[in-house]
C-alpha cells in the first residue's frame, strides 16, 4: 500500500474501534454481524490493513449509528 493509503487505513481503523466502543458493541464480531460482514473482515479494517468499500462503510455507519464523516475523520 502507498503511504497515504496506509495512513488513511490506520485512521479509519482507529476511528472504527472508537466508534464500536462508543456504540456499546461488546465485540467486533457483534458489530460485524450487525453490519452484515464477517468478523475477520472487520478485524482487517480495525487493524488498518485495508479500508472498507463505500458500501460496507455505509453499512458499518448504519450499525454504529454514525455519519460517514465520523469514520473517515482525521
Amino acid at each position: 500500500m502507498r503511504r497515504k493509503n496506509v495512513e488513511f487505513a490506520t485512521k479509519v481503523g482507529r476511528n472504527l474501534r472508537e466508534l464500536r466502543d462508543r456504540a456499546g458493541y461488546p465485540s467486533r464480531w457483534a458489530l460485524a454481524e450487525a453490519a452484515g460482514i464477517k468478523g475477520p473482515t472487520l478485524y482487517t479494517y480495525e487493524q488498518g490493513m485495508c479500508t472498507p468499500s463505500l458500501d460496507i462503510a455505509v453499512d458499518l455507519c448504519k450499525a454504529l449509528e454514525c455519519k460517514l464523516d465520523d469514520l473517515i475523520k482525521e
